[in-house]
């Protein structure tokens, strides 16, 4: 979500040092993963120090991986409905990871507070740790909790963002009938699009490599993944933002404090952004009521002056997917820009109560509270963005973009 406006001289540097991609995909909880995909392989220790591998689940039918915290309303009522499944069917070979996400370093506070809540629910199901949030961010996780179903070939076959009530029993549902191995209702089924495998491949090679900064040589692999399967949508947003960015970092070039426009850094942004609409034009044919290509649609308005289509495009996001927080980050950005503050952080403070460990959406507000000229916000802001990124062993770790 960066990128959302001019970058200012004054935070040029740390933009550049927070310049961790951030990407959207289909899947109402996960970004850069989608239905009909392979799951990334988990390794973590558990409160025992036990270390605990997805890939040691394989005589499991269905393992059940879910993203809580003690912070989350909705942690709780979900651990406690997975608990039910799991006594009643791990002689179906059912398993569940829990999956802390508590914040970026948990100190011992947290880890008493951790204790005590799997004590008080009563859980029997495995609880692991995320240290510095890295399997989170590998995930692509957008709200706490977040549940994904990976069955015994490691494909994810279902997953959910938040508790909504709508789609809750589908999903349990669902965790059933792939640990029974018997067949699915049609209504229980999340079909998400199943990609060409040498599709995926392209596209994960690409993604692995511009979560470690390597993102300018990326183009290749992205558009073989979209020669190998044009259906796929996963590299046409990927690719769509590169491209964007790169045309916001032509503006943004600096020279001895002055800007140095040229005729031809504006045909080179010019380019990119043309490449970047014409890209997020093939997703909205793909996907025209999907939130994530919606939020890279309103991206792309941004970038070319468009912020009244590109709140347009964002409301009609979160009307689709009420959870999928990358886009109330954003709106509320673009509210504080305008000069509705209050509004701008009542639609934050949604976003926050799902996903509080969102760097971009603390960054966005900073921003935009800096060019409103309000340096007191923008400075709160900053730090949380430090206390986020900063305090991390790496600041660029594998995490596929959140």
């Amino acid at each position: 979500m960066k990128n959302l406006m001019p970058i200012k001289k004054t935070e040029w540097a740390l933009v550049l040092s927070l310049a961790i991609l951030c990407f959207a995909a289909p899947a109402a909880a996960l970004d850069g993963l989608q239905v009909g995909m392979k799951a990334p392989l988990v390794k973590l220790k558990d409160l025992q120090g036990k270390e605990v591998a997805l890939a040691d689940q394989r005589d499991a039918n269905a393992v059940v991986i879910v993203f809580w915290a003690t912070w989350s309303d909705n942690s709780a009522p979900m651990l406690e409905r997975l608990e039910q499944l799991y006594r009643k069917h791990k002689r179906d070979k059912l398993r569940v990871l829990a999956v802390n996400v508590e914040k970026q370093q948990r100190d011992a506070q947290d880890m008493a507070e951790i204790k005590k809540t799997v004590a008080r629910l009563g859980l029997t199901i495995t609880v692991l740790l995320d240290e510095g949030l890295k399997t989170f961010r590998e995930f692509g996780v957008v709200a706490v909790p977040s549940t994904v179903v990976v069955d015994k070939e490691g494909t994810i076959r279902g997953e959910m963002a938040s508790f909504p009530i709508a789609l809750r029993e589908d999903l349990f549902d669902l965790i059933e009938a792939v640990a029974e191995k018997r067949e699915v209702a049609k209504r229980q089924v999340q079909t998400g699009y199943q990609p060409e495998p040498r599709a995926v491949r392209y596209y994960n090679l690409a993604r692995a490599m511009v979560s470690r900064g390597l993102s300018d040589a990326e183009d290749d692999n992205l558009k073989r993944s979209i020669a190998t399967d044009p259906k796929f949508v996963l590299p046409l947003l990927l690719l769509a933002k590169l491209y964007r960015e790169r045309a916001e970092t032509e503006e943004a070039i600096e020279f001895r404090g002055a800007a140095v426009v040229t005729a031809t850094f504006k045909a080179e942004r010019e380019k990119y952004l043309k490449e970047a609409a014409q890209l997020v034009e093939k997703a909205l044919k793909i996907g025209p009521s999907n939130a994530a290509v919606l939020m890279e649609d309103a991206m792309v308005r941004i970038a070319t002056g468009k912020s009244d289509a590109a709140k347009e495009r964002l409301l009609e996001a979160i009307k689709l997917d009420s959870a999928y927080t990358p886009a109330q980050f954003l709106l509320a950005s673009l509210l504080v820009r305008d000069g509705k503050t209050k509004e701008g952080e009542a639609e934050f403070r949604k976003a926050v109560q799902l996903n509080p460990l969102d760097h971009q959406g603390y960054l966005a507000m900073a921003r935009a509270y800096e060019e409103r000229g309000m340096e007191k916000n923008a400075v709160d802001y900053y730090k949380k963005v430090y206390e986020l990124l900063y305090k991390e062993r790496e600041l660029f770790p594998l995490s596929y973009g959140r």
